[in-house]
């Protein structure tokens, strides 16, 4: 495996996870999961659920996925796309949720805390953990234990090591009382390729990560892992939409311990990157990116960048314009000015 875990999980296209320890694999349930948890406090200062499609036909990446947040004495944060809900009221973002933070950045919604985890979510299927160290050794569910041993990732949700993915992934299914119950995963469960000559296809086209430009990145994130979860994808919907998705996870994980592989997409010029009009594709955003008032703090462990449509170099974002820094407004007893604007104050002119 790569070098810098990082103390990151990551899950993407509904059935695709490693753990903090780095273990890769494949699991097809239909779902709802505890994704990670604190198991070793009387109340879990956090637990995720990840919610994944109860039929998902054609590419794992069209298909809807949501998540559920708990933090203690707080009611159930939901999201799905870019809506968040708490306790059943959307919320307008940048919200502060006792000692949580949450924002939209570019193509992910952030949630970041005081204690050490922080989470981001594309906003369709990837989602992404971020622990500090003072963490270890405390998570369960699918994101495994964070101990630095990836050979012990498999616990169920009774404690034990088990040699089956399907029995591990099941046993942290978790029922929705407003859902019917959930489909196992049998034991036996076969991967979606057909026959090995659409595997050994999917395999030629998924290699391309293992050679330029994605081979700057290799010495730190292994791509073993993403070439297996390309194939997966290809043998579900071999079209040019899913092996971009698929390119981008890798790039993304890259972007995420700060290797981002730079301009990668110029040779794959049909991995259009899909920006608006003023903005840009960059490969490695500041989680934390400076701002007009430039009073931002930078909360919880962030990860090292973020992928996606943003400003271009040397503007910034304001009330979701591009602008450069001499534009910024005046900020005056906590109201905005825009620049040259006069404010007369009694007699005085200022």
């Amino acid at each position: 495996m790569g070098k810098d875990r990082d103390g990151i999980c990551r899950s993407w296209g509904q059935h695709h996870f490693e753990t903090f320890d780095g273990m890769y694999y494949y699991f097809p349930g239909s779902c709802s999961y505890i994704l990670a948890k604190d198991c070793h406090s009387a109340e879990p200062q956090y637990t995720v659920w990840v919610h994944n499609s109860r039929s998902c036909q054609g590419s794992v990446y069209s298909c809807p996925r949501a998540l559920s947040l708990f933090f203690p004495n707080e009611d159930e944060i939901h999201i799905r796309g870019y809506q968040v809900h708490k306790g059943g009221v959307r919320l307008s973002l940048p919200q502060t949720v006792h000692n949580v933070f949450i924002e939209r950045l570019a193509d992910y919604i952030l949630v970041k805390s005081t204690f050490g985890f922080s989470l981001a979510w594309d906003g369709s299927s990837g989602v992404y953990l971020k622990m500090t160290d003072s963490h270890k050794g405390r998570p369960c569910g699918l994101c495994g234990n964070y101990n630095d041993e990836g050979s012990d990732d498999l616990s169920n949700s009774r404690g034990l090591q088990v040699d089956s993915l399907a029995e591990f992934g099941n046993s942290w299914a978790v029922d929705l009382p407003h859902e019917q119950p959930c489909e196992d995963v049998d034991d036996d469960f076969h991967g979606p390729c057909q026959s090995e000559s659409e595997m050994d296809d999917a395999i030629e086209k998924c290699s391309a990560l293992l050679f330029f430009p994605f081979i700057s990145c290799h010495e730190n994130i292994d791509p073993n892992p993403f070439v297996a979860s390309c194939v997966s994808d290809i043998c579900v919907s071999d079209d040019e939409e899913t092996f971009c998705r698929t390119l981008v996870e890798y790039t993304r994980a890259c972007s995420h311990v700060g290797y981002p592989v730079r301009e990668w997409r110029d040779s794959f010029p049909t991995c259009a990157d899909g920006c608006e009009e003023s903005f840009v594709h960059r490969d490695c955003i500041s989680c934390c990116p400076p701002t007009c008032t430039f009073e931002k703090e930078c909360l919880g462990t962030n990860l090292h960048c973020l992928d996606g449509c943003y400003c271009p170099d040397g503007l910034i974002l304001q009330n979701g314009t591009c602008i450069a820094v001499s534009q910024c407004p005046c900020v005056y007893h906590g109201t905005a000015y825009p620049l040259g604007h006069v404010l007369e104050q009694g007699c005085s002119v200022w």
